[in-house]
């Protein structure tokens, strides 16, 4: 019924599929197993320097996102490029990380110069992100911050960084060999922007449903900034629209796309979509294997 050329050569192919399967699911399984070994190892090493300097909530050092305003406080709130000091590390680390989510999603939908705009945004991110991290290193590891750097950015090593600061983690901080600015003035907590910032960023991208992890770091962070804001009496404006934006966020993030598909298949498109089934070419030598005649 079926023409023999379509079996023998599936068949002599059948162990090279399956040799080729098995490497694939484990090749997976050493991702998998590195990324969490990379997470735990990083979250530990934050968790223990944050610890060791009494730190309020140095618990966040396990929270993915979260980790991040750890990070800017270890380094003293600032961040080094060239001669260019950039303070409120604690804010800009973990909301550069937010802002990356929603422009990647936004600007890869722009043809040309979307990409192009993509490509500089990561670039700068990635430059900020670095910076920060040779600083920690500067701070805990002292002379050795230029090799680690460099070996956290080469591709080939680059998997070695939380172990760098897993081996560097209860080392004492010195901040002898790096600048500090005065701290800036700032009119609202860092929970509190912190807050706003991801509950914003999570109705943004709650169309392309992947809000819901920035939607539980806004609630999260809104719960830590009403602690501070009861000894430090400010308004809770921040904290509160936070807060409303994450959960209306994690609820659009589970609806909008389910709507947008429901809308996108009713009547209004469907003529526009069935026309091409119309115009469907049918070619006497495709052969449908399920219903058992040529197309």
């Amino acid at each position: 019924m079926y023409p023999d050329y379509f079996f023998s050569s599936g068949y002599d192919l059948l162990p090279f599929f399956m040799i080729l399967s098995i490497l694939a699911i484990f090749f997976l399984f050493f991702l998998l197993s590195l990324a969490i070994l990379s997470y735990i190892f990083s979250s530990l090493a934050l968790y223990t320097m944050a610890k060791n300097r009494h730190f309020k909530h140095s618990w966040l050092a396990w929270v993915p996102g979260a980790s991040r305003y750890i990070h800017g406080g270890l380094i003293g709130d600032g961040v080094l490029i060239g001669s260019w000091y950039i303070p409120w590390a604690s804010l800009f680390l973990p909301l550069s990380g937010f802002a990356l989510i929603f422009l990647n999603s936004a600007l890869g939908a722009i043809p040309f110069m979307g990409w192009f705009l993509l490509i500089l945004v990561n670039i700068a991110v990635l430059v900020y992100g670095y910076c920060g991290l040779y600083r920690l290193y500067k701070i805990y590891a002292g002379h050795n911050a230029v090799l680690y750097t460099v070996l956290s950015i080469v591709p080939v090593t680059a998997i070695a960084a939380p172990f760098f600061l897993f081996a560097i983690r209860s080392n004492p901080a010195d901040f002898s060999q790096v600048r500090i600015d005065p701290p800036k003035a700032k009119l609202w907590g860092s929970y509190d922007i912190l807050a706003l910032a991801s509950g914003i960023l999570t109705l943004f991208t709650a169309p392309y449903g992947n809000a819901f992890w920035t939607g539980v770091l806004a609630i999260l962070f809104a719960i830590l900034a009403f602690q501070e804001l009861r000894v430090t009496h400010r308004s809770y404006t921040l904290a509160l629209l936070g807060l409303i934006f994450g959960i209306l966020g994690i609820l659009l993030n589970f609806i909008l796309p389910a709507l947008i598909s429901t809308f996108m298949d009713s009547t209004v498109f469907s003529p526009f979509l069935n026309q091409y089934d119309d115009y469907t070419p049918h070619h006497p030598d495709l052969f449908d294997i399920m219903d058992g005649h040529y197309i």
